[in-house]
């Protein structure tokens, strides 16, 4: 029997279709309130996603029972958690009377209990929420302030109230301007150019990381502007916020970087490096298999902006972009991109000092950032525009536009057939890329496309997915690799 834990890690794995069978399956105990308290998460998702596809009155409904799933698990269990949802469901499936009763009840309840509530912030957020769905926004207000004082950095818990918030007040029809004080810190992707001449560049580097405060810095790290922005925010997190984490992405492993990026400009670039490299929270290396350079760049420049653009999103905060740009020079393509997709860039100017130290060229040999798609299945049947390629026992496609590759993936997705995904350099797919996406086809769920980190975050880029959530691990020869499901 799929037990409880079970069936909510599928929910929040981006199953909840799947997760709901196997609730509805299972001889649950009615006497459980966690029972009732998992009915009604997955009773809202449903709901969330009869909203999403413009079916209001099927949501509705789905709130109502939502609802009183978790006023049924409150009435099992005198808890606040399953109460406040209670309250703001019924305010989301139109009952608002009904939804202001039980936030009385949370506040008698938080009220009489000093101890309700997992800690100090949720206490005081749980508050703060009923507050708002009785009507009374200035305290809500003020209560939700306090809540954040109690605990600064809780940027997670700070995303998933201010979420909750913007809920209530749209269905409530009051603006929602008033939250953005309370977002957590912004996310940085930064990059720039390498032999630069320069040096006054720092006191706007500087100046531009003191006043937007990041809590999340994410980019590579060659000699020059990488460098001088991850050193510039180690310096504000020293004194600033000690939370706030440097994330590097390089495109070649460490060694090979090293050389090519790094001591070709001095060694005081290199002992710069390392000493980075010791302070980052995460370092992560590409380039395995020995890619164009100009192509390994681009893919890391692609994964960095994707985990920005998804840590600015789980936070219900901002993204920005940072880039320093020879004076005169266009936009590298991925950082023009960027723009183009009209996320918050701020572009700095610098001298480039001549020479050919760092100026990179790599052969035309037909390779490009390319999404392959494996498809596991029998019922997959080639339509007049072979679309597909048979290959084996499946078939594949292969192709630079990730939306194009989102919509054949939708337009095949079905219970009989596996869907794995990789995001790589490549010209034809080798025999190696193949297998690799055959083996995050195997352990794909059905309705749904499985694929690696790199590909997780190339459609975090792209904005085009319904949601993107890791749900596991694969073991390969490179040791383990995350799984992610894209709906």
């Amino acid at each position: 029997m799929t037990t409880l834990s079970q069936i909510l890690s599928l929910a929040r794995s981006g199953s909840p279709a799947r997760a709901w069978d196997l609730f509805a399956q299972s001889t649950w105990d009615e006497s459980d309130p966690k029972a009732f308290t998992l009915k009604g998460r997955l009773l809202k998702d449903q709901a969330k996603a009869a909203k999403k596809a413009h079916h209001a009155a099927k949501a509705m409904q789905l709130y109502e029972q939502a609802a009183n799933a978790y006023e049924q698990a409150a009435f099992l269990k005198s808890d606040s958690y399953p109460l406040i949802n209670a309250a703001s469901l019924a305010l989301l499936s139109g009952k608002p009377k009904r939804a202001s009763e039980l936030a009385s009840q949370v506040i008698t309840l938080i009220e009489n209990n000093p101890h309700e509530g997992e800690n100090a912030y949720w206490r005081s957020a749980t508050h703060a929420e009923a507050l708002l769905l009785k009507g009374d926004e200035i305290k809500a207000r003020a209560m939700l302030a306090e809540a954040i004082a109690k605990l600064p950095n809780a940027w997670e818990d700070h995303a998933a109230t201010i979420g909750q918030f913007e809920t209530i007040l749209t269905e409530q029809g009051k603006n929602c301007d008033w939250l953005e004080r309370h977002r957590p810190p912004c996310s940085v992707h930064y990059s720039g150019i390498i032999r630069l001449e320069d040096d006054a560049i720092k006191s706007d580097i500087d100046s531009y990381i003191k006043t937007i405060k990041p809590s999340f810095f994410c980019g590579s790290l060659a000699a020059g502007s990488d460098i001088l922005c991850a050193q510039s925010f180690l310096r504000y997190r020293e004194i600033h916020n000690p939370l706030a984490e440097l994330h590097i992405i390089l495109p070649f492993p460490i060694d090979e970087f090293c050389q090519l990026s790094i001591t070709p400009f001095g060694q005081n670039w290199v002992k710069d490096f390392q000493s980075i490299i010791e302070q980052a929270d995460t370092v992560t290396e590409m380039g395995l298999d020995n890619p164009p350079h100009h192509l390994a760049v681009a893919m890391a420049d692609k994964i960095a902006m994707g985990q920005v653009l998804r840590n600015a999103r789980n936070l219900r905060s901002s993204a920005k972009a940072l880039t320093i740009k020879g004076r005169g020079e266009k936009l590298r393509p991925e950082i023009a991109a960027w723009q183009q997709e009209e996320y918050d860039l701020t572009q700095l100017d610098a001298n480039r000092k001549s020479g050919d130290k760092g100026a990179f060229t790599s052969k035309d040999n037909g390779k490009k950032l390319q999404i392959l798609l494996w498809f596991n299945g029998t019922d997959i049947v080639q339509n007049d525009n072979d679309i597909l390629k048979a290959h084996e026992d499946g078939h594949y496609w292969a192709g630079d536009d990730l939306e194009k590759a989102y919509a054949i993936a939708q337009s095949f997705m079905s219970d009989r057939c596996k869907i794995g995904c990789i995001f790589d350099i490549m010209h034809i797919p080798t025999s190696d890329m193949i297998g690799r996406a055959k083996a995050i086809a195997s352990v794909s769920k059905p309705h749904g496309v499985s694929c690696d980190y790199n590909s997780a975050m190339a459609f975090e880029f792209a904005n085009i997915t319904q949601s993107i959530e890791e749900f596991g691990a694969l073991k390969t020869p490179w040791g383990m690799q995350s799984l992610w499901r894209i709906l």
